[in-house]
């Protein structure tokens, strides 16, 4: 279920190289662009809506909102959306990277640290009925919470919770009985 390659078993692995993140950036540059383009072009029905259309505020504040929208999309692109969960059986410690370069947030932790291995399910409402997501937390000495794994199917998460606990030999616990089980608050990850 898990990749293993060599020593290291990954869990969760994403690595965007800049080719994508250039071109998603250009084109969310492009489509920003040719919204402000026929924003003043949109007609409607109602005489009100159309005076709001053609003030320079709505304008203004469209003009606003997409540079904030850029400035808060291009960085997440570019520095936060790698991610690399792996376990290296070699030296027994689980590596959870966030991010790339001096955005990079790296937490490594030895099998001694760990307590238990947690697999609980979450609860949404959404569009007037249950979506159920399925999560794979680990659970620190100190109680600090890490997630590492979610899912909409439980049978897939439930056997990487298994492999994970077969590899760090380390207790899991299903806690698929209770809806949005927090466990401990105090979560790092």
């Amino acid at each position: 279920m898990l990749e293993k390659d060599g020593e290291i078993t990954y869990i969760k692995y994403k690595d965007v190289n800049y080719l994508k993140n250039v071109f998603s950036i250009i084109s969310l540059i492009i489509l920003c662009f040719f919204v402000s383009m026929f924003f003043s072009k949109i007609e409607s029905e109602y005489v009100w809506l159309n005076i709001v259309l053609q003030s320079y505020l709505a304008k203004i504040i469209l003009i606003t909102g997409i540079i904030i929208f850029l400035g808060i999309s291009i960085p997440d692109i570019l520095f936060y959306s790698n991610y690399d969960y792996h376990i290296n059986i070699k030296t027994k410690k689980i590596h959870l990277i966030n991010g790339r370069r001096k955005y990079k947030k790296e937490i490594i932790l030895d099998f001694e640290q760990i307590k238990n291995i947690v697999l609980f399910k979450c609860v949404n409402t959404g569009e007037g009925r249950d979506i159920y997501t399925f999560k794979i937390d680990i659970y620190d000495n100190e109680l600090n919470a890490y997630e590492i794994y979610e899912s909409k199917m439980y049978v897939m998460v439930k056997k990487i919770a298994l492999e994970i606990e077969k590899i760090t030999k380390i207790k899991m616990i299903d806690r698929t009985d209770i809806d949005n089980y927090e466990g401990f608050i105090k979560r790092l990850l």
